[in-house]
């Protein structure tokens, strides 16, 4: 499977860039990646497929028309396209739709959330949310938020990986129950990167059957 991404940064530098590197990282053991990510951010990684030519994350027309034609051109033979960065995602679906192309997209707390008033960027937001063909998340609370203002469809709740070289429980607890810790945070992480690419695979057979 050929997937494409949408991403700021593929770095250690703030939790969302964290997370799309493990995650993008973690997918390529298995299938073909290709990134788009933000034109003046670094990326640290060994991914050899990606394009820094995307605009700085804003719900913007004018960013989402340039983002549009970026993914348009270059992701043109992914099976699958998943955003990781809301921003980027109306101008992607768009593309992804003339495309034929199945979408997908992580929902990271208020970013996803669009505004209750009347707006450019909950008409954008809308149009993203209507061209999901489903969503990720690893907060219930978020997809309850959406729902309030914009329809939505099929959101899956994937928990979040905890990387054990890092974080780990604070010494009075870690001593009370150390094994059980650690066998519980090792399920969480590999069932949250085995269930994405589950999601993934899904996505794409269940778009080919309907097609």
């Amino acid at each position: 499977m050929n997937i494409g991404y949408l991403a700021k940064e593929l770095s250690s530098g703030h939790g969302t860039a964290r997370y799309a590197r493990s995650l993008i990282e973690a997918v390529s053991v298995e299938h073909e990646v290709l990134v788009l990510t933000a034109k003046d951010h670094r990326n640290e990684t060994k991914i050899e497929k990606i394009h820094k030519v995307l605009s700085e994350p804003v719900f913007n027309p004018f960013s989402q028309i340039k983002n549009f034609f970026h993914s348009i051109v270059l992701l043109r033979h992914c099976d699958v396209v998943h955003i990781l960065v809301e921003q980027y995602g109306p101008g992607a679906a768009l593309a992804c739709h003339l495309l034929g192309i199945p979408f997908t997209m992580t929902l990271h707390g208020t970013y996803a959330v669009p505004p209750k008033k009347l707006s450019l960027k909950k008409i954008m937001m809308r149009y993203l949310y209507w061209r999901i063909d489903f969503s990720t998340t690893g907060s219930l609370y978020t997809e309850q938020k959406v729902r309030e203002v914009v329809p939505m469809g099929e959101c899956r709740f994937i928990p979040n990986g905890v990387n054990l070289d890092k974080f780990y429980p604070m010494p009075e607890v870690k001593k009370k129950n150390n094994l059980f810790s650690f066998i519980v945070s090792s399920g969480i992480y590999f069932f949250s990167i085995r269930s994405l690419k589950k999601t993934l695979s899904e996505i794409v057979f269940n778009t080919q059957s309907f097609l």
